[in-house]
């Protein structure tokens, strides 16, 4: 399948042009033909308040996260569920979740379980397909 990279409509200070065509190539089929990415949140503009996240994100799905810890590596993971406090793990088994830097990975669903993704006031959020 020929790709191109997305247009990342407010630029992005972690994804490339690269990373985001290897993320938009794992996408189930039906968000590949997707031409424009909109962050969402930004800790850089919104701060890294939970609710600020949540009110950012809640109800938007598919989401891809993005996180860059204090060694520079980044990594993430794509949601396919809408966002939403939860008392229980929700979402699907097209959720996964990649590390960018220093190396693409990919994690997909092993169906261990359905721990997809988490969001809970006062705990934060988990994702990750196992």
């Amino acid at each position: 399948e020929d790709l191109d990279p997305p247009v990342l409509v407010q630029g992005s200070r972690l994804l490339t042009p690269d990373t985001s065509l290897e993320l938009r190539r794992l996408l189930p089929s039906r968000y590949r033909v997707v031409d424009e990415w909109r962050r969402l949140h930004s800790t850089d503009v919104d701060g890294v308040s939970f609710t600020a996240f949540l009110s950012n994100v809640e109800w938007h799905a598919p989401t891809i996260l993005l996180i860059q810890d204090e060694r520079r590596r980044v990594f993430g993971a794509y949601c396919s569920a809408p966002w939403e406090c939860h008392p229980s793990f929700f979402g699907t088994g097209e959720s996964f979740v990649f590390a960018l830097e220093p190396e693409f990975r990919a994690y997909r669903w092993s169906r261990r379980n359905d721990h997809f993704m988490l969001a809970r006031k006062g705990e934060g959020i988990a994702v990750g397909p196992c």
